[in-house]
């Protein structure tokens, strides 16, 4: 397990209302921590999403607040065994500090399936550090990427990290209603 900034002394100790000021985040940190079987999926959205969009059931949407809280999550959502579906939904608003969460994501085995959902993925560098993550994870079956835009670096990240899997449990790619390439 990758320990970056004391995550792992802290893990024990922290209050959960000291990552969080959002009942709903600090429900869902707590149900990771506590390695439940019960909590098997999750959707990672901004504020406005948590409002506007009646896709996910509210009691899995997580909405970071900072990027301290990103991190958390990620860390929280890498040291559980029974998250199986991860869906993150319009992560453009996570652009700069996404790095933190793919730290932590990278140490779960459990994620069968991923989704990216209505994601402007064209200035992020998620695939670039979800490498670890698709090396490591052993379980994932499903890759869905569903209305998101992404030029051609992002498709190169995304390659390499799924060619750079030492594993061959993915089953199936999904690219759905996405806009793929670079405008001229």
């Amino acid at each position: 397990m990758d320990n970056f900034h004391g995550y792992d002394a802290q893990a024990g100790t922290i209050k959960i209302s000291d990552i969080t000021s959002r009942e709903n985040n600090a429900e869902i940190l707590r149900r990771l921590k506590n390695n439940g079987p019960g909590f098997t999926s999750m959707c990672m959205c901004n504020e406005e999403d948590e409002m506007d969009d009646n896709r996910y059931d509210d009691s899995i949407n997580y909405c970071p607040e900072s990027a301290r809280d990103l991190g958390w999550l990620g860390y929280f959502v890498g040291n559980n065994i029974h998250l199986t579906n991860l869906t993150c939904f319009r992560l453009e608003n996570f652009n700069g500090i996404i790095e933190l969460f793919c730290r932590g994501l990278k140490n779960n085995n459990s994620i069968q399936s991923l989704s990216f959902c209505d994601s402007d993925l064209s200035e992020c560098d998620i695939f670039r550090f979800m490498v670890p993550f698709f090396r490591n994870n052993n379980t994932l079956t499903e890759l869905e990427l569903e209305e998101c835009e992404m030029g051609a670096e992002v498709c190169r990240s995304l390659s390499l990290a799924l060619g750079g899997c030492k594993h061959i449990s993915l089953k199936r790619f999904t690219l759905t209603d996405c806009e793929i390439g670079d405008e001229p």
